[in-house]
């Protein structure tokens, strides 16, 4: 029986966090924890619209629904209002920093319209994987969990879409290649394209603490055969971390419309 229990008190603002623990950069380059507690924008896929919101709430009872009572303390579920999927960090330190972000963001314009073809661009969502905390013990416990693709999902036009918009990023100075393990970005050899290490929409933050843990992993069993349906893409943001727009989703510096 699905869950009646109301999920809003459970919301918070989450953004995108890295998934791995800090790691040895190169020198000159930001440390991954350093950074993400400095990061100022990040790019979006916004995931919006009354049908998309709704199938989430309803997975957000559901989910809810499967936590004890005294563990519930422990989560905190993103925004209906706020989901996306991430395709990279942003550390825009000044004016001159945004505008070259929002040019490069302009500038991969054209490559992402021959990569389409004046096709709709669609992807599907399916059920939840975690980002691990490493430094929590040896027994590394989740510490957030996402919505991951779709088992059966297609990903190389949005692979090519991330490698464009990343490249035109690169060029303008906007991404270093030193700080691509910083900013959750690799570059996949098989493919020849820049991307996320994972592509996600964030969904729920555990925040376990030496007097209360929470292992969430029965979560991800319970949802992986789940499947939303397809989503057709509308815009790609460059989204303003902890500002938000007249239609409640992050304020956007610049915006690619498809």
């Amino acid at each position: 029986m699905e869950s009646t229990q109301d999920p809003t008190q459970y919301f918070e603002d989450i953004t995108t966090e890295n998934q791995a623990e800090a790691q040895p950069a190169k020198k000159g380059a930001p440390q991954r924890r350093g950074f993400y507690s400095s990061y100022t924008h990040f790019i979006t896929i916004p995931l919006l619209g009354e049908e998309i919101k709704a199938k989430f709430l309803a997975l957000d009872r559901e989910i809810i629904g499967k936590v004890e009572e005294e563990n519930r303390e422990c989560i905190r579920l993103q925004s209906p209002d706020l989901f996306h999927i991430s395709l990279a960090m942003l550390n825009l330190r000044n004016e001159t920093m945004k505008k070259a972000a929002a040019e490069a963001l302009a500038k991969a314009q054209e490559g992402i319209k021959t990569i389409l073809k004046d096709s709709p661009f669609k992807i599907n969502l399916g059920g939840l994987e975690a980002f691990m905390d490493k430094k929590s013990s040896k027994n590394s416990l989740p510490k957030l969990l996402y919505i991951k693709l779709g088992k059966d999902a297609d990903t190389s036009i949005l692979d090519k879409i991330s490698n464009c918009i990343i490249r035109a990023m690169m060029e303008k100075e906007v991404i270093d290649a030193d700080d691509l393990p910083a900013l959750n970005l690799v570059y996949d050899h098989t493919k020849s394209v820049f991307r996320p290490e994972a592509y996600h929409a964030t969904f729920m933050r555990v925040k376990n603490t030496p007097e209360r843990k929470y292992d969430a992993t029965p979560l991800i069993e319970y949802t992986k055969d789940r499947q939303f349906d397809e989503y057709e893409v509308k815009r790609i943001d460059i989204s303003t971390r902890f500002e938000f727009g007249d239609d409640k989703f992050y304020k956007s510096l610049a915006t690619l419309n498809l």
